[in-house]
């Protein structure tokens, strides 16, 4: 389904919706900002929820300032957001030189990098 400022949805998803929004666009390449959205119980556990549909914040902001959102759209679902994002699409006949702005624009709008802080043992 198409939505404003150029956002694609993909909806009827039994687990939630992933969004594609076009960010920059030239003859020669295109930066998407993808969002992957899921359903969830309005606490975010699996356990059967009250009916309540406002929006509410449901993680702690990470180093970068993002915390999930989450918005009750169903009866005691919710759909919350995780980090987005970004793709790089490229015409197959593009040079380098064509690709400046596409490359300029997807480092402007990426931001900082994402670092995992998760700790791994080797019995996982």
């Amino acid at each position: 389904m198409f939505n404003y400022n150029n956002t694609i949805t993909s909806v009827d998803e039994p687990i939630g919706e992933y969004k594609r929004r076009l960010v920059y666009q030239n003859t020669s390449c295109a930066v998407l900002k993808v969002e992957l959205w899921w359903y969830v119980n309005a606490t975010g556990n699996n356990e059967e929820e009250q009916k309540v549909k406002e929006e509410r914040i449901t993680t702690t902001p990470d180093e970068d300032g993002f915390a999930s959102r989450c918005v009750s759209n169903r009866e005691g679902k919710c759909l919350c957001n995780s980090r987005p994002h970004y793709k790089v699409l490229v015409n197959d006949s593009a040079t380098e030189e064509d690709l400046t702005d596409c490359i300029e624009v997807y480092n402007k709008t990426r931001g900082k990098i994402f670092r995992s802080k998760q700790v791994y043992r080797r019995q996982c």
